[in-house]
């Protein structure tokens, strides 16, 4: 093969080479033309007046893109209302040209019904009750052999001891209590009535003040109280706090509970038989009045 005929050959096998990179150039353009219209649609979003967005489809250069349909809406204000206001409900008078005056009555509004029976029947706002008056006595303003003679007159039985520091009060808990009972009868609030000022008065105000709950030796053993530990217990601190009602400070009363550990007479003989009325003597009540140093206060 001649050296022309090779030249030809080569020349016409690389004619077509340019259709190559012709295509490749469009292909790439194509492609950078579907990028930049995909961002392009990409980037828009919805404004922020929408509210119930909806999907709509439309044409956007040759291609078909779901849309979302934009709602605005005015927000409501006092300024932007127009509207009439509402006719008022009920009988409304006017004046004719003739000067005369005449009623119209507008339609009322539909109610539910028993709405008016529920209305009419609703209660009054609760009050909270007035709760009710203690029987409490006014201390009485007394010496001490006064409220003594006073309430052995009234048959109370008591014993009073006068010391130097120390002053007690027996009282027979039968006048303050009933058989097992810490609950103080109305004529024990009288006692402490009498005695409650002679407690208050400027002869005692140097004086501690401690109740004493004593019972006799029969057992006791109820849902509230278990012995009489609790029981000559809760009966010292029911009148101490009659005490506090009547005034007397806090800080000068003790209650304390003895059982029957202190009996002043034996409750039963040698034998075992139980004498009752040195059982009463021992179910007692004793306020014991104790002069406090003045180094102690």
């Amino acid at each position: 093969m001649t050296l022309q005929q090779r030249v030809r050959r080569d020349q016409a096998r690389h004619t077509d080479d340019w259709l190559i990179t012709y295509a490749d150039t469009i292909t790439l353009l194509l492609c950078l033309f579907v990028i930049t219209l995909a961002i392009k649609a990409g980037g828009k979003h919805p404004t922020p007046e929408a509210t119930a967005p909806a999907t709509q489809t439309t044409a956007q250069d040759g291609v078909f893109w779901g849309q979302p349909v934009i709602r605005s809406f005015t927000p409501f204000t006092e300024a932007a209302t127009d509207a009439p206001s509402p006719a008022p409900i009920g009988p409304a008078a006017e004046t004719s040209a003739d000067g005369i005056k005449t009623t119209e009555t507008s339609p009322e509004l539909p109610q539910p019904a028993g709405t008016k029976a529920v209305a009419e029947a609703a209660p009054m706002p609760a009050t909270h009750p007035t709760p009710p008056a203690v029987d409490r006595p006014e201390p009485v303003r007394s010496s001490l052999p006064d409220v003594v003679e006073r309430l052995a007159s009234r048959g109370t039985p008591i014993v009073a001891q006068r010391g130097d520091r120390i002053t007690t009060l027996q009282i027979g808990s039968a006048a303050f209590f009933s058989s097992g009972s810490a609950a103080l009868s109305n004529a024990g609030k009288a006692i402490l009535g009498d005695v409650a000022g002679t407690l208050e008065s400027q002869e005692f105000a140097a004086y501690h003040i401690t109740i004493e709950g004593h019972t006799d030796d029969t057992p006791i053993s109820t849902p509230q109280f278990q012995s009489n530990w609790e029981l000559s217990a809760a009966r010292a601190a029911a009148v101490v706090r009659f005490l506090l009602d009547l005034g007397v400070p806090a800080d000068k009363l003790t209650a304390s509970g003895y059982a029957d550990t202190v009996p002043i007479a034996p409750n039963r003989s040698a034998d075992g038989t139980v004498i009752p009325d040195n059982q009463a003597r021992n179910r007692r009540v004793v306020i014991r009045l104790e002069k406090i140093d003045k180094a102690k206060q």
